[in-house]
C-alpha cells in the first residue's frame, strides 16, 4: 500500500499511472476505513483526470433545455397515431450508478426478458437524424419534420438494431442510463415501449460516480471527474425527468433505496409493469450468467447487499462542492426519508 502510495504522489510518475494507482489505493483505504487518506488519493486522481478531459457542462445544460422546449405537452397532444411495433424494448434509465445494472439484471433472469445492456442505439439515431432529414438543424430541433412515417422508420431503425443481439424473446432492455434524456423521443417512436425509471440518493449516486474511473471519460462520463460538474449533471438530469413525468409519459419509477429494502416486491411490481407472468428465477438473479459490461458488473454477481446506502456520510466533509451546487428540490426528497 505504501509503494502505491508513493506512486500516486510522485509527480514525476506519467500521469496516466498515477491516476489509476490513485483510483485503486483510494479503495484499499476505504475498506481500511482510512476515509482521509481515501478521499485524498480519490481526489488526486480524478483531478488528474478533470485536467485531461475537455468537458463543458454548460453544453449538456443547454441540450436538455432544448429537449424539454421541443418535447412539450402540446408536442404530444398533437402527436399523429402510428402503428405499434411488434417488440417491446424496455428502456431502464437514470443517472450512471443508480442501479440500472442490478434492475437490468433482475429483469432478464426472467425467461421471456434479454438483457442487452447499454446500448447507443438512440444515440446513433439522433446523429442520423439531420442526413434523413435533409436539414442543418440537429436534434431535437428538428423534430417537426418527423412525420408518422418516419417515426416508424425510426422505429424500425432500432428495433433492427436489436436483432444483432437478440431476437428470440419479445422484451429486451436497453439499460443505457443516459437515455433519460431520449424518453420524449422514445415515446414519439414507439409509444408501446415500456421505461423504468430508477432513482438513488444523489449523493451516494455522485460519490459512486467519483470513484469510478470511467473509461469513457472523453465521452459522456466526462461529467464524473468533478464534483461540481457531477452535481450539474444530477440537477440537468432531475429537471429533464420532472418534466416527462409531468407532461404524463408513462413510466415505471422506482428507488435503488426501495429494490435494496424490499427485492421481492419491487421485483413483481417491476414485471407486472412489463407485463409477464412472475418467474421464480428472479430470486437468483445474481446467478444469472450474461456478459455484463459495466463498472458495476462485480455488485450483480452477488445477492443483495445495503452496505451503499448512506455511503457518502463517511467523506461528508469533502463533498462540499457537490452538496452546494445540488439543487435544494433535489436533495429534499431524501432528507425527508432519513
Amino acid at each position: 500500500i505504501e509503494v502505491m502510495r508513493t506512486m500516486a504522489d510522485n509527480p514525476l510518475i506519467m500521469r496516466l499511472a498515477r491516476e489509476t494507482m490513485g483510483f485503486a489505493v483510494s479503495e484499499v483505504l476505504e475498506k481500511q476505513k482510512d476515509y482521509d487518506a481515501a478521499f485524498h488519493y480519490l481526489k488526486l486522481a480524478n483531478d488528474l483526470v478533470d485536467k485531461e478531459i475537455d468537458y463543458k457542462p454548460e453544453q449538456f445544460s443547454k441540450q436538455i433545455e432544448r429537449i424539454i422546449n421541443v418535447f412539450s405537452k402540446k408536442y404530444f397532444e398533437d402527436l399523429p397515431p402510428i402503428r405499434s411495433t411488434d417488440r417491446t424494448p424496455i428502456f431502464v434509465v437514470g443517472m450512471p450508478r443508480s442501479g440500472t445494472t442490478l434492475t437490468e439484471q433482475i429483469l432478464c433472469s426472467h425467461k421471456d426478458i434479454f438483457g442487452a445492456g447499454e446500448l447507443d442505439t438512440m444515440t446513433r439515431l439522433t446523429a442520423l437524424m439531420p442526413k434523413v432529414l435533409r436539414t442543418k438543424k440537429p436534434y431535437p430541433m428538428n423534430m417537426a419534420l418527423m412525420t408518422p412515417h418516419l417515426r416508424e422508420e425510426a422505429a424500425r431503425f432500432y428495433l433492427k438494431a436489436l436483432e444483432f443481439h437478440d431476437t428470440k424473446h419479445k422484451f429486451v432492455v436497453d439499460k443505457m442510463p443516459h437515455n433519460f434524456q431520449h424518453v420524449g423521443l422514445i415515446h414519439s417512436i414507439m409509444p408501446g415501449a415500456k421505461i423504468i425509471h430508477i432513482q438513488r440518493d444523489p449523493r451516494d449516486n455522485a460519490l459512486s460516480n467519483y470513484q469510478q474511473n470511467f473509461k469513457a471519460k472523453h465521452g459522456g462520463m466526462g461529467f464524473a471527474f468533478n464534483l461540481k460538474n457531477i452535481a450539474n449533471e444530477i440537477n440537468a438530469y432531475n429537471k429533464v425527468m420532472k418534466h416527462w413525468r409531468e407532461i404524463g409519459i408513462p413510466m415505471f419509477e422506482l428507488t435503488y433505496e426501495e429494490l435494496v429494502a424490499d427485492t421481492d416486491t419491487m421485483t413483481r411490481a417491476l414485471l407486472e409493469y412489463v407485463g409477464v407472468e412472475y418467474d421464480e428465477n428472479v430470486k437468483d438473479f445474481h446467478k444469472t450468467e450474461r456478459a455484463v459490461r459495466t463498472a458495476s458488473v462485480s455488485q450483480v454477481r452477488q445477492p443483495i447487499y445495503h452496505t451503499s446506502k448512506q455511503k457518502w456520510r463517511r467523506f461528508e466533509n469533502y463533498l462540499e462542492p457537490l452538496i452546494a451546487n445540488l439543487n435544494s428540490e433535489v436533495l429534499e426528497p431524501w432528507d425527508k426519508t432519513q
